[in-house]
């Protein structure tokens, strides 16, 4: 079965991720976080792109990336390729390391990019690894307005400054749609979180979705995990609608503060 084609992003933003063969752990110890995050540096000598933030776990990686135009083929199949070279030798193994291919999340707008960012500097104390994000070493939060060879500090604090980077990224935020690996909410959690962020939203207010406001709880809801058929299915709105509307929002995306006060519990 052939591979399906990697979606492009017209602004050259990409959410990139992998994982162990089988969940399996990859990086054991300092040294594979630190040759993996080599190996990436090579590949931007030969790559044109630009990296935003990075987070390498245990299992698996998270990385922002800017490209001028599609990811490069080459990019991590040079990052694979030279990263399992090492692993091999280094822990006398054989075999696959990754799952495959890299996975890539085309990223359109703004408020999607810095959702991403936020969630990869998040990911260690999601995953209870440490309590504050600067207790993590292999995550490029704590580079954040410092000189770093790897990540381009420039463009990162072209959006904001590095200490209101550090505030955003204080706030705690579900993203659930931003997971390489996500899991469906049944429609009894779903209905809950519909409840608590549009109870002002009944299925006769279709008409609503014409309103600026009303896509900014909708997409709280999909920060949360809820799925846009589960929003047409418990809000009692055509599935055609809450797509339209979603679209819209998306070509024409808020200012970050608005979205910040929409999302917020």
């Amino acid at each position: 079965m052939p591979r399906r084609p990697r979606k492009h992003s017209s602004t050259g933003y990409y959410h990139i991720t992998n994982r162990g063969v089988g969940k399996a752990r990859v990086f054991n110890e300092g040294c594979d976080h630190a040759f993996f995050l080599e190996c990436l540096r090579l590949a931007q000598q030969i790559c044109s792109f630009k990296v935003l933030a990075y987070c390498v776990m245990t299992t698996h990686f998270h990385i922002v990336i800017k490209c001028n135009g599609p990811i490069p083929p080459s990019l991590f199949q040079s990052v694979g390729a030279r990263f399992s070279a090492y692993y091999h030798k280094r822990h006398k193994c054989a075999g696959q390391i990754f799952q495959g291919r890299f996975r890539s999340e085309a990223i359109e707008t703004e408020a999607h990019l810095l959702s991403a960012i936020r969630y990869v500097w998040r990911n260690p104390v999601k995953a209870r690894l440490c309590v504050r994000l600067t207790d993590y070493p292999w995550s490029s939060y704590n580079y954040l307005g410092k000189s770093d060879d790897l990540v381009d500090n420039e463009l990162l604090c072209s959006f904001m400054s590095a200490d209101e980077w550090r505030d955003f990224a204080q706030q705690e935020a579900s993203v659930r749609h931003l997971e390489p690996f996500p899991r469906r909410l049944s429609d009894e959690a779903a209905r809950k979180i519909i409840r608590r962020r549009c109870d002002y939203l009944t299925g006769a207010s279709a008409t609503m979705l014409k309103v600026q406001k009303c896509p900014f709880a909708l997409a709280a809801c999909l920060d949360a995990g809820v799925t846009i058929a589960q929003l047409a299915r418990i809000l009692r709105i055509a599935s055609t609608t809450m797509h339209r509307a979603f679209k819209k929002w998306g070509a024409q995306p808020p200012p970050l503060c608005t979205v910040e006060a929409a999302t917020s519990p």
